[in-house]
């Protein structure tokens, strides 16, 4: 009978365990159809992936190499994008006329912000070689440098070896790297200046009588294309024979940041449907998560004090708690064990310690990025054992530290102090002196009853001696 019921529980259970999984998968959209041989999904605010498919395989990225172009230019100008960036002559003749140019010529100056303008909307080749000369004498240099600031972003996969993109055996990335860079980029006011407009006109220049017109490649932020999308604000596109299309995409609804990356796709429309479907999936996979429940932490910690300048001894030990629940706007997908819990207290407190005071802290961490910073207390009080007050601040009573001018009252205090030491230490001569009198009488009274008793002992002696020889 036992073993009936036992049956009978165990079913139930898998049954309602298959519910809920049934009830919680029903929440969660279904997985995007792409086309593209490697891609990614990342939440720009968090970093958290929320679709992948082999993001960490090597390809050729061709023009969306100019994200980490324009990103390091940006840094390295410091915030001052009209310095000019002259154009020399490998600069203009290093690039076939036959690809992305706008047909810059040697001796000829364009601003910082017009360069940027010119090799993110139209992709113009030798705009990325003046840049790369203009911040570090050779391309050759820029794009090592390049390459160290993309690993230091994450892009831990990434080599460059020019500043365009142009096809090299040894130029590569992956779609999880990229995400990584153009979240960087976007965090810079001027990127995103650049990458959502559509239009531009550089004026005329030094070789160049008439303006030239500039229109961004990027179809889905282009009002009235059919690959539009109002949430996007901007990207890169990018092709070569050997990297077929690659394209980098950032877009916001609601608070929600996200950023596309598609690879290897074959065609440009491919990627923009692979885009458009991935945004879908990306701002359909969010809702409140729980990352952090107060409830469930519980952490203690010593008090330790010193006697009389020794070594420290443990007085008390606390709780430490955290006050409220970490709720953020995330995928749905991510799961407890994606959250990595970096505690940050000390290894003891000294007293007093009061209570509620904050003594440390939690960093709640995914991969590299920081999603949130929980403060802990003390959940008890503790005075000091050893002494009244606390000896670790050097200070009288109602002395504040600082550098100020010293007060009449402090000179008052230390002048008294001062009388009272010399007071005592007259004192305690003046009783060693009498003492020292006191202890010389009574030698000497003692050492006139010992001759005395030796004289009378002596004549004793004598008489014994003469009496036991005779």
């Amino acid at each position: 009978m036992n073993k009936k019921i036992f049956l009978v529980f165990a079913a139930c259970l898998v049954l309602s365990l298959l519910t809920l999984d049934s009830a919680f998968a029903a929440n969660i959209p279904a997985q995007p159809q792409i086309s593209a041989p490697a891609a990614v999904l990342m939440d720009a605010n968090s970093g958290v992936i929320i679709y992948s498919r082999n993001m960490n395989s090597a390809n050729y990225p061709a023009s969306i190499t100019k994200i980490m172009t324009a990103l390091l230019a940006i840094e390295m100008a410091e915030g001052d994008l009209d310095q000019r960036i002259l154009f020399s002559h490998h600069a203009v003749s290093s690039i076939p006329r036959n690809t992305s140019n706008i047909a810059m010529n040697e001796g000829e100056t364009l601003s910082l912000r017009e360069a940027l303008m010119a090799l993110m909307l139209e992709s113009a080749n030798e705009v990325c070689n003046a840049v790369g000369e203009h911040f570090s004498i050779t391309t050759e240099e820029f794009s090592r440098k390049m390459t160290e600031r993309a690993i230091e972003i994450g892009a831990v996969n990434t080599n460059f070896t020019n500043t365009h993109g142009l096809h090299h055996a040894n130029h590569y990335t992956t779609a999880l790297d990229m995400a990584h860079i153009m979240r960087e980029a976007i965090t810079h006011p001027e990127f995103l200046e650049i990458i959502s407009t559509s239009t531009f006109q550089i004026p005329p220049t030094e070789r160049q009588p008439l303006p030239r017109d500039l229109n961004n490649t990027h179809r889905m932020i282009r009002p009235g294309h059919q690959f539009y999308n109002e949430y996007v604000v901007g990207g890169k596109t990018g092709f070569t024979n050997e990297a077929r299309n690659t394209l980098v995409t950032y877009a916001e609804k609601d608070g929600i940041e996200l950023i596309a990356v598609v690879l290897q796709n074959d065609g440009a429309q491919r990627s923009y449907e692979d885009t458009a479907a991935l945004f879908t999936f990306g701002f359909d996979m969010f809702g409140q998560v729980m990352i952090f429940d107060a409830n469930n932490f519980s952490e203690q910690i010593s008090v330790m004090e010193s006697r009389d300048g020794g070594s420290a001894e443990e007085t008390a030990v606390i709780d430490i708690y955290a006050r409220e629940n970490v709720l953020m706007n995330l995928p749905l997908n991510l799961r407890d064990y994606d959250i990595r819990r970096e505690v940050d207290i000390p290894v003891y407190l000294s007293p007093p310690v009061r209570r509620g005071e904050q003594v440390g802290s939690i960093r709640l961490m995914y991969l590299n990025s920081l999603l949130a910073t929980v403060p802990l207390f003390a959940a008890d009080y503790v005075e000091p054992v050893f002494s009244v007050m606390p000896t670790n601040s050097g200070l009288l009573p109602g002395e504040e530290s600082g550098s100020g001018p010293i007060g009449l009252q402090t000179i008052i205090t230390a002048v008294f102090a001062g009388v009272v030491a010399l007071a005592s230490f007259y004192v305690l001569m003046e009783r060693g002196r009498r003492r020292r009198k006191r202890e010389l009488k009574i030698k000497i009274r003692r050492d006139r009853i010992r001759q005395k008793r030796s004289d009378r002992y002596g004549v004793l002696k004598d008489r014994n001696f003469r009496y036991r020889d005779g």
